[in-house]
Formats: structure tokens, C-alpha cells, sequence
């Protein structure tokens, strides 16, 4: 008797809005005040990767997902990649705090509210997708993040750039751009130094870009600032001689040219360079293609890459000239120097 008795007490609380924990599908959820929905709570820090359901079934009932609570993946460092349901209202604070292993996070249309400090110190996230368009609203919910790119819908950037949390502030910048921008560019010069009229106000938005003509100190110090340029393409540029507060040697890529561009991916060099200075690619730690025309390897005294992993970043050289390039010094070090025409290819 006394049994049933809790049977039905346990119940009655259920139904009546009683929180409680429970685990499904390898996450933890607590129910929420109205008795039909759940939300996701701290979990485990070995997760990698976490699938996220629009329902979960516990004990014969079925609860809607409708929140990521707070601290709930707070400092999971090996948490790789998140997929929220549609379902989800409210990401609560510090629900991502310090998940430095996220590099993209897609933010449903039914997503609200964003807490405080949400993706703090995410520090290598470099795509936010958001789904909804009128903003989710929040404050502070990001890291200062130069290089992330924020997509959002179509016709929708405006209202974003002007919506409070979003905006930002003056240390506080976000990449906004709608989901069918233009982001490439192809850009020819006639006279090194003027790349930054060629660009214009277009700035914000290039993550390809491929320059053709004479380019000089003042061009590279104007590329270095595109905050989201991850793809550059300089095979019909030459470096030339010039500009006095950032000075340049013809056909070299100066010592720490392009150093801190972590954001970087690809780079195919100019083909009259010549010579790679040291630390030009210093702290690049996202190249992952060079592509070098030349089928002499170009000279480097010291090496000009320096943080770039030689295990993970390809280079691409013109056939033939593969095994210049394994014996030349510091190109060597690269695991994988592969002939240019296979460039697609994921052989080895």
C-alpha cells in the first residue's frame, strides 16, 4: 500500500511541474515548470559530440527540448561540434563557455534568447549560423571573435547590424553578413599601393580574394586587415619595391609579412617570388594549402612558417618539381608536398 501510494505522490509532482533529472540518449535533461518540456543541463565533459534531439522519451513520456540550460557544456574543450533542434527557445548563460574545440555553431529559428557569456571564450568559433530573422536577443553572449563570421538570412543583415547586443560596441565588432553575399573578389592593379581604393567599402565582406598587378607594403598591410579573408589568391601579383612606412623588396615576401593571420586557410604565392623571409607566416595557424608556382623552391634562410603545422598543411608545386622541394631546406619539413594538378585531390 505504502508503495502505491509514492507510485501515485510521484506522479501527482509530474504532473504538477516537479523538476527532476533524468538521462536520455547519452544526455542529461531536468523538466521544466510546465511538466511537458525539457531542458539540457550539465553534461559530462568527454562529449565530442552532442546530437541534440527536438524530443526525448522518458519512462513512457515524451518531453520537447526547449532550452540549453546554463552551464551546460561549460569548459567541454573536447566538444567538437553541436547540432540544436528546431524546437530550442533559450540558449542560457555560459551554456558553451570555453568550448575551444567549437568552429561553427548553427543557431535555430526558434532561438530567442542568448545568455550572458553563452560562447565566452570560444575562442576558435569561426562560423555562427542564425536561422531567424528577427534577432535572437542578448548581451554579451560572444567572445571577441575578429575573424567569425556571422551569417545570417536574407535581407535580415540590417536588422541585425542595428538590433542592441548585435551592433556591438567599440571593442566589440561582428562580421555580419547575409546568407547570399558576394564574399569573393577578384581585384587587378595597375599601380602598387592602391589595393585599399580598389576595395573600397567591401572590406567586411571578402573571405576569397585574388589580386592580379604590382603590389607593394601599403597593399599587404591593407589585406592583413580584411577581418574575414581566409582564401588568397596572389599568382598574378608581383611584389615590388616601395612604400616607405611598410617597405617591400622586389619578388620576396618580407620577414613576418603575413605573420598573425590566423585566420587564413589557403595562399597561393606570387610565381616571380623569389625569396620567403623569416617568420612571413608566423602564427598562421589555420593554413592548411600553400600553393608555390615556381619549380625552383623559393629560398628561405630561416623558416618562414613558423607555427603553420607541417603535418596538416599541404603544398601544392608544379609537376615535376616534388623533389626539389622534399630536399630543399625548411620546404622538407612539409609532410605532404603534392604536384599542383591534383590540387582537389586528398591523395598523398
Amino acid at each position: 500500500m505504502k508503495k502505491l501510494i509514492v507510485f501515485f505522490l510521484a506522479v501527482l509532482l509530474s504532473l504538477s511541474g516537479y523538476a527532476f533529472n533524468f538521462l536520455a540518449g547519452g544526455l542529461k535533461y531536468s523538466t521544466n515548470s510546465n511538466g511537458t518540456s525539457v531542458s539540457v543541463i550539465r553534461q559530462d565533459t568527454s562529449i565530442k559530440k552532442a546530437v541534440i534531439p527536438d524530443k526525448v522519451k522518458y519512462k513512457g513520456r515524451t518531453y520537447k527540448v526547449t532550452s540549453i540550460g546554463e552551464d551546460a557544456f561549460y569548459e567541454h574543450p573536447n566538444l567538437r561540434s553541436v547540432i540544436l533542434p528546431e524546437g530550442v527557445i533559450s540558449i542560457q548563460d555560459f551554456a558553451f563557455f570555453g568550448c575551444w574545440g567549437l568552429t561553427s555553431v548553427t543557431i535555430p529559428s526558434s532561438v530567442t534568447h542568448i545568455g550572458v557569456r553563452a560562447f565566452g571564450d570560444c575562442d576558435f568559433l569561426k562560423r555562427v549560423d542564425c536561422k531567424a530573422a528577427t534577432p535572437p536577443s542578448f548581451k554579451n553572449s560572444f567572445s571577441y571573435l575578429p575573424g567569425c563570421i556571422f551569417y545570417v538570412p536574407k535581407n535580415a543583415g540590417k536588422t541585425y547590424l542595428s538590433a542592441d547586443g548585435w551592433r556591438g560596441t567599440e571593442l566589440t565588432h561582428y562580421n555580419i553578413l547575409e546568407e547570399d553575399a558576394v564574399t569573393e573578389y577578384k581585384i587587378s592593379l595597375q599601380k602598387a599601393g592602391t589595393f585599399r581604393e580598389s576595395i573600397r567599402n567591401d572590406y567586411q565582406k571578402v573571405i576569397k580574394l585574388s589580386i592580379s598587378g604590382p603590389i607593394n607594403g601599403m597593399d599587404i598591410f591593407i589585406i592583413k586587415e580584411l577581418p574575414i579573408l581566409r582564401i588568397l589568391d596572389l599568382e598574378n601579383a608581383t611584389i615590388v619595391s616601395g612604400d616607405e612606412k611598410y617597405p617591400t623588396v622586389d619578388n620576396e615576401i618580407g620577414p613576418s609579412m603575413f605573420y598573425g593571420e590566423k585566420y587564413l586557410e589557403s595562399i597561393t604565392l606570387p610565381k616571380s617570388i623569389q625569396k620567403i623571409g623569416y617568420s612571413a607566416f608566423w602564427n598562421c595557424g589555420d593554413l592548411r594549402s600553400i600553393t608555390v608556382l615556381n619549380e625552383t623552391p623559393p629560398i628561405m634562410i630561416a623558416d618562414g612558417f613558423q607555427g603553420v603545422s607541417k603535418d596538416s598543411c599541404i603544398v601544392y608545386v608544379p609537376k615535376g618539381s616534388e623533389a626539389a622541394y622534399k630536399k630543399a631546406d625548411f620546404w622538407k619539413e612539409f609532410r605532404r608536398i603534392l604536384n599542383v594538378n591534383f590540387k582537389n585531390q586528398e591523395d598523398e
